[in-house]
C-alpha cells in the first residue's frame, strides 16, 4: 500500500513562531506550505500569494457558492475568514492552521477520503514573549490584542485535550526552533 503524502499542521496563536517555523522547513527542507485565502488586511511585509491569497469577502462568497467541493478547510478569526484549496493542498508539505479550521480539515480529508496523513503540530510561547514579538514585527498592538482574545478559547480546549502530535514551546532562540525542525523532519 502507498503510504500518504503527510502534511505538518502548524497551530499556535498569534506571535508564536508559525511562520518562522514553516520558512524553516521551507528553506532548509525544501517543504512547501499551504497558501490559504483570507479576508483580513494585509499586514506589514506579507505579499499577496506568499502569505496568504488576499481576498474580498465578496470573492470568497463566490468560492464557496460555485466550488465548495473544493474548500477543505475554513475558520474566522474575529470578522476575518481563512480557508484552503483541496488542489493547493495536495501540493504542499505544511499548513498553518487554527483548532477551529484543523478540525473541519480532518473531517473532510476522512469524509472525501482525501489521500494525505495530518500531523498536528501545536507551537506556543509565553503572552508576553508574543506581544514582543507582535511588536518587533510591526503589528497594531490593539489589533494583535483582540486577535490574542478571539483566538484564546481555541486554544485552551486543544491544549488541554492535546489534540496534537507534537508541542514545542517557542521561548527560546532560534537555533532552538531550527532543532524543532529537524527532529519534526524525522517523522516526514
Amino acid at each position: 500500500m502507498k503510504e500518504l503524502k503527510k502534511i505538518l499542521c502548524v497551530l499556535g496563536e498569534t506571535a508564536r513562531g508559525k511562520d518562522t517555523f514553516a520558512k524553516i522547513l521551507e528553506k532548509d527542507y525544501g517543504l512547501r506550505s499551504v497558501v490559504s485565502y483570507t479576508t483580513r488586511p494585509i499586514r506589514p511585509g506579507e505579499i499577496d500569494g506568499r502569505e496568504h491569497y488576499f481576498i474580498t469577502k465578496e470573492k470568497a462568497d463566490n468560492m464557496f457558492f460555485t466550488n465548495p467541493e473544493n474548500i477543505v478547510a475554513y475558520t474566522a478569526i474575529g470578522k476575518y475568514e481563512y480557508f484552503a484549496t483541496k488542489s493547493e493542498l495536495l501540493k504542499s508539505d505544511i499548513y498553518i492552521i487554527d483548532p477551529v479550521g484543523y478540525d473541519r480539515l480532518k473531517s473532510i480529508v476522512l469524509r472525501h477520503k482525501i489521500p494525505v496523513s495530518l500531523i498536528g503540530v501545536y507551537i506556543t510561547c509565553s503572552p508576553e514573549l508574543a506581544r514582543k514579538r507582535a511588536e518587533l514585527r510591526g503589528d497594531d498592538l490593539i489589533v494583535f490584542v483582540q486577535r490574542s482574545i478571539d483566538e484564546r478559547d481555541r486554544f485552551v480546549d486543544f491544549d488541554y485535550y492535546e489534540r496534537y502530535d507534537y508541542k514545542y514551546t517557542n521561548d527560546k532562540t532560534l537555533d532552538d526552533l531550527k532543532e524543532f525542525a529537524r527532529d519534526i523532519m524525522k517523522v516526514m
